[in-house]
């Protein structure tokens, strides 16, 4: 119990230092964020919200700070894109990408698989990190998996080439926020899963 007990008080130090430094970095992400004042982009995002079907308010902000889209919060979602996205002429890219992090605001229940506190109390466990970065896999792959299921076959093409396009820029992801793009190896497996995509029906919904 002793060998145990010892490593456990610095472990879990370290990690509830790592989740207050998130915490700090997102707040100061989120200051530094500004509401969308383009009624181009802000129009696109609210067809968007009704594609998806969302009735949650969910707020559109900007910041010059980060290079990929990001989402976060439980009670008051956020979506705050790059700055340098909103002068890009490609509002395909845009719809397609404002969808995904809408997707990820729409379920409440999605940001909680990121708690840290169950990090925090068993680092220790091999497992607990693997089943967590599961987690987070599966939910990208559920997020473009929604997206499709609103999109015409003829757009995933476009899909995949928007999500190819933004995992080649330096992302600034917070470990409390949802990104857009991700690592190589799971970024295989998300057009792997666009390629292979087909539309649920009633019985693999009931499976």
């Amino acid at each position: 119990l002793r060998f145990f007990y010892l490593p456990y008080g610095p472990g879990a130090c370290i990690m509830l230092w790592y989740i207050i430094r998130s915490a700090q970095k997102l707040h100061c992400l989120f200051k530094s964020a500004l509401p969308v004042q383009n009624e181009d982009v802000y129009s696109l995002y609210e067809k968007c919200l009704k594609q998806c079907g969302t009735k949650r308010e969910i707020r559109l902000m900007a910041s010059a700070f980060i290079r990929t889209p990001v989402s976060f919060g439980v009670f008051c979602p956020c979506v705050i894109l790059p700055t340098e996205l909103l002068s890009e002429n490609d509002r395909k890219e845009l719809k397609y990408i404002l969808l995904h992090e809408i997707q990820h605001c729409s379920v409440v229940t999605t940001p909680l698989l990121d708690h840290e506190s169950v990090l925090h109390r068993y680092w220790f466990n091999p497992a607990v990190w693997y089943a967590w970065k599961k987690m987070r896999q599966d939910r990208e792959l559920a997020c473009d998996a929604s997206v499709l299921g609103i999109l015409r076959e003829d757009c995933y093409r476009e899909y995949g080439s928007a999500l190819l396009k933004h995992a080649s820029k330096i992302s600034i992801l917070y470990s409390m926020t949802t990104g857009f793009a991700g690592n190589g190896k799971q970024m295989k497996k998300r057009i792997l899963g666009i390629v292979t995509y087909h539309r649920e029906t009633k019985s693999t919904r009931m499976k």
